[in-house]
Formats: structure tokens, C-alpha cells, sequence
């Protein structure tokens, strides 16, 4: 016979550790969403004139994949798209040395 005294305390801590899991998953995906914002800020900073005009004319929720992430290919070819309809948007050439648009992406990721 099966000795089941102890079931309710380990269920209990089954569950306390999925909390704990779930917590902490979302805190990544938290992380996740700002450092896709702060990427996107940089690429759209160089690019737009005002980086604000993207998220009016774009919906910025359709360039994130299932896992959150954007994707860098259907972002640039919204810019293009974009910027093809509305050239006003282009931001105006400068001679920063600041690297600009995909290689300022770079900086951060080598799948840009």
C-alpha cells in the first residue's frame, strides 16, 4: 500500500515552483519587449525623421514572430515599403560616424 501523506506537501511545492517559473518567464519576456523597443528606437532613429511616423503608419504588433522577437526582414522591408510612399519620412542624410540604419543594427546582432 502506497503511502500518500506526503502528496499535499509535494503538490504544493510543485505549484510554488510553476509560479516562481511562470514569474520569472515573464519578467524575460518583459526584457524581451524592451530590448526589441530599444533596438527598433535606434534602427527607426537613423532611418525616420521622426521614428514616431512607424508605429503611425505601421502596425508594429504584425513584425514580432510567435516568440516575441521582431523580425529584423519584415522590418526592413516595412521600411522600404514605407519610405517608397512616403519619402518625406527619410531622415536627412548627415555625416555622423555614428554607423546608421543596419549597421548601426549590427552593433547589437549579427542575424541584422
Amino acid at each position: 500500500m502506497t503511502d500518500t501523506r506526503n502528496y499535499p506537501k509535494i503538490a504544493e511545492g510543485l505549484r510554488r515552483r510553476a509560479r516562481a517559473a511562470e514569474a520569472q518567464r515573464d519578467r524575460l519576456r518583459g526584457a524581451v519587449e524592451t530590448q526589441n523597443q530599444m533596438l527598433l528606437g535606434i534602427v527607426l532613429r537613423d532611418v525616420l525623421a521622426d521614428p514616431a511616423d512607424f508605429a503611425r503608419f505601421v502596425d508594429v504588433d504584425a513584425l514580432h514572430s510567435a516568440d516575441g522577437t521582431l523580425v529584423w526582414a519584415e522590418i526592413w522591408a516595412t521600411l522600404d515599403r514605407l519610405l517608397a510612399d512616403r519619402p518625406y519620412l527619410a531622415a536627412t542624410a548627415t555625416d555622423s560616424p555614428r554607423p546608421r540604419g543596419r549597421r548601426a543594427l549590427s552593433w547589437f546582432s549579427t542575424g541584422a
